[in-house]
């Protein structure tokens, strides 16, 4: 998403492509892509090319696509999917996804970061976090909470006041989870 590719012969190599679940490559999705000097956008690992190269790939997906619900899966062998458009509202002046720089924190002592595991969480996939983390969330206030790797089960809502900071792990989950969840509404 929104990234360029300069000089390179193949940009993307997936696996073969399957609309069988569990079979081949699992997807790709591609949008707002700027080329230049690219043999070849999109190739599979038997060497078919999927998607030739060209100046822009406005948006182009392979793999499952889900429009509406959970239960109306399709399958993209490539292309555009649905009706999407980008929300002028999410763009910055040079249309792509507005974004910043997260915080490093750098300037910040050790002693400014509570762990979610040395506050209780198990954070072990099966366990509730969803008592120990909301305890965690609101003894962080003025510190930074370090969400540890893990997947954190939570089984109702959970408040931040808006005065907490919180970074995560490269693989830390918050995963809702429960008859909570069961309606988006």
């Amino acid at each position: 998403m929104d990234s360029s590719f300069t000089n390179v012969q193949t940009m993307v190599t997936v696996n073969s492509i399957s609309a069988t679940p569990g079979q081949g490559s699992t997807g790709l999705v591609l949008e707002n892509i700027a080329l230049s000097g690219v043999g070849a956008a999109v190739v599979d690992t038997n060497g078919a090319t999927l998607l030739p190269a060209s100046s822009t790939i406005d948006q182009w997906a392979v793999g499952p696509a889900y429009e509406g619900s959970v239960s109306a899966r399709s399958f993209s062998h490539g292309g555009k999917v649905g009706e999407f458009r980008r929300h002028q509202s999410l763009l910055d002046s040079q249309g792509s996804y507005f974004e910043r720089p997260r915080p490093q924190y750098e300037d910040q002592d050790v002693s400014t970061f509570l762990h979610t595991k040395d506050l209780g969480c198990k954070g072990d996939g099966s366990t509730d976090d969803t008592a120990a983390f909301q305890a965690a969330v609101l003894s962080s206030v003025g510190k930074i909470l370090f969400v540890d790797a893990g997947s954190y089960i939570l089984t109702s809502t959970i408040n931040v006041p808006s005065d907490v900071k919180i970074v995560g792990e490269t693989w830390s989950q918050l995963v809702a989870s429960g008859a909570y969840f069961s309606d988006a509404r």
